[in-house]
């Protein structure tokens, strides 16, 4: 890992999600490297060696879930720390805080958005 500059791996295959969200890490100095689709990722992984992926759950032809399972099944990957994002929102329970989606994957899952205030923005322009 760069302790100056950590690599961040972005998995999103909607451009305005990819683009706020690279806008936001870029201004805190982390370094981003995106990806808009599962296979693309893969590769890029073995490229750059990110220190985190964040990884969009639901995308067309390789989802989230199976990158997450395809990285988790490789010795040099498997550490590799991955969150999964969902644009969904949950209703009636606390989704503020990531947690474990499925024991296989050994991913962490974050529900609604990773920066609140954008979308709150968005929605009353």
């Amino acid at each position: 890992m760069s302790v100056d500059h950590p690599n961040i791996l972005l998995v999103e295959d909607d451009p305005s999600q990819r683009e706020v969200l690279t806008y936001n890490l870029q201004a805190e100095d982390f370094k981003v490297i995106c990806a808009d689709n599962g296979e693309d990722a893969l590769l890029l992984v073995e490229e750059e060696e990110p220190d985190l992926i964040l990884l969009d759950w639901m995308m067309p032809n390789l989802s989230g879930i199976e990158v997450c399972r395809r990285l988790r099944s490789c010795l040099e990957t498997r550490s590799i720390p991955i969150i999964m994002l969902s644009a969904r929102f949950c209703c009636g329970t606390d989704c503020s805080g990531a947690r474990p989606i499925a024991p296989d994957t050994g991913c962490l899952y974050r529900s609604g958005p990773l920066f609140p205030g954008y979308h709150s923005r968005s929605r009353n322009s």
